[in-house]
């Protein structure tokens, strides 16, 4: 019995510690793993991350015009979709009306693709100015449409099953700046609402996280933050169904990911010393994955909850119940 106490002590330690000092995980109920390493050098900046239903992962790279694809198992395809000019966001439908698809804001261009899962692409919809990021509305609080932010013009388009357009929301309109970072909280949660994160150096007061009503009103959600990037909600329950942001406090800070409660206080979760975290997605597995990639690296760590002191005694104690019956 001694043995399995130390050995169950040695591992609830060995799961705390950092594997590499270089990104912190700011919440103890975490670690954090390299899942690929040096994937692509030239593809520098992703911007957006998101997986299918079958664990593949599809990353966005704005100076390539390129889609990475990396499978459950870590093998990486470079250049799975290429000769987009300027892609960012990215949003997998499965399930939807949508269909079985990834959907991508090319903002050089105005327009959404359509891809399937053979990497083949058509446009689907044209002449959103500056497209940036996109989501999808699943839980039918605004119509169960897709969502694109804007650069240009800074509004909010809604895209419906045919690939027709119209603003839902200009409140930002033709600021110095952009609206970058959609998503839209599960049912039961954040009040059912759609939030976006906007950049705008100028105008602090239009900077930060936002809140976005059916009607396309938008209310400014947290107050620390400056500005925000990518967004998603964790719907696997193991990081507490919460919001979380790719963003900044100051306009001279890395990039980071913070946690948004439902009353809009952000606490930072992931920060990196070498590098700006911009792209983010929550796997099927229900672990958190974030890509550290700058002009040197590009590497996709995994964020994943640390079992609970209890359940790996409990497994411990199992093992020794096996090997007594042995």
């Amino acid at each position: 019995m001694k043995h399995v106490v130390l050995f169950t002590l040695a591992a609830v330690l060995t799961l705390q510690t950092p594997l590499f000092a270089d990104l912190a995980v700011l919440d103890s109920r975490y670690k954090a793993e390299i899942f690929v390493n040096n994937y692509d050098a030239a593809s520098q900046i992703t911007r957006d991350m998101v997986f299918d239903s079958q664990g593949n992962l599809y990353l966005t790279h704005e100076v390539t015009g390129a889609i990475n694809k990396i499978s459950s198992t870590g093998e990486v395809t470079v250049g799975w979709v290429e000769c987009l000019s300027n892609p960012c966001g990215i949003e997998y439908t499965g399930g939807s009306a949508y269909g079985n698809y990834l959907y991508v804001n090319t903002s050089n261009n105005d327009a959404v693709y359509q891809i399937d899962l053979n990497g083949n692409k058509t446009s689907f919809s044209s002449d959103i100015s500056g497209s940036t990021m996109i989501a999808l509305d699943r839980g039918s609080h605004y119509g169960n449409k897709l969502y694109a932010t804007t650069s240009t013009y800074d509004s909010i388009y809604s895209i419906s099953q045919n690939g027709s357009n119209q603003v839902f929301s200009d409140y930002f309109n033709n600021l110095s700046g952009c609206i970058q970072g959609i998503s839209i909280a599960p049912n039961g949660t954040y009040n059912n609402s759609m939030y976006i994160s906007t950049w705008y150096p100028k105008y602090p007061d239009k900077s930060g996280i936002f809140s976005v009503d059916q009607k396309g009103n938008p209310t400014l959600f947290d107050t620390n933050l400056a500005a925000g990037f990518a967004m998603n909600f964790d719907t696997s329950g193991f990081f507490d169904n919460a919001l979380f942001v790719s963003a900044i406090e100051s306009f001279d800070t890395p990039w980071s990911i913070y946690r948004l409660d439902e009353n809009g206080q952000a606490t930072l979760f992931v920060s990196s010393n070498t590098s700006s975290l911009y792209g983010f997605s929550f796997g099927p597995d229900g672990s958190m994955y974030v890509c550290e990639c700058d002009y040197s690296t590009s590497r996709i760590w995994k964020i994943s909850a640390i079992p609970e002191p209890a359940t790996i005694l409990i497994f411990g104690l199992g093992l020794l119940g096996l090997r007594r019956k042995k």
